[in-house]
């Protein structure tokens, strides 16, 4: 019965289920509730430009290029560079102990070309 219930709720299209950013519990929100808290926080729009992934892909591509050719990295940092990479994502994590209940942001780097740059440094130390 509670394995049918979870998947009518997952199944829902008014709906959105995220765990809460702290305590382990899921929250169940209505979709245009939390559409309405994504609009809110991405409303000032001066920092946003265009999609910057082509750019960034091409700029850390050429520098892990240019410091293998100078022998400042191994030949194998030639993997660092994502392959096929994506856009980051944005989405919210309620904050249940706050009155309304706002998200707070956050954006998923999973596939973006810094990825595997920026766990570099820890794989040397």
């Amino acid at each position: 019965p509670e394995h049918t219930a979870f998947r009518s709720l997952c199944s829902n299209p008014n709906l959105i289920i995220k765990p809460a950013d702290t305590g382990g519990a899921v929250l169940v929100w209505r979709a245009d509730l939390y559409r309405a808290e994504a609009r809110r926080q991405l409303s000032d729009t001066s920092s946003l430009d265009d999609d910057p992934t082509a750019e960034h892909q091409t700029l850390i591509g050429h520098t892990i290029s240019d410091f293998i050719t100078f022998g400042s990295l191994p030949s194998e940092a030639s993997n660092l560079i994502i392959q096929q990479p994506r856009t980051a994502r944005f989405y919210l994590l309620p904050k249940i102990y706050k009155p309304d209940c706002p998200g707070r942001h956050i954006v998923s780097d999973c596939s973006c070309p810094t990825e595997l740059i920026s766990t570099y440094p820890n794989s040397i130390l």
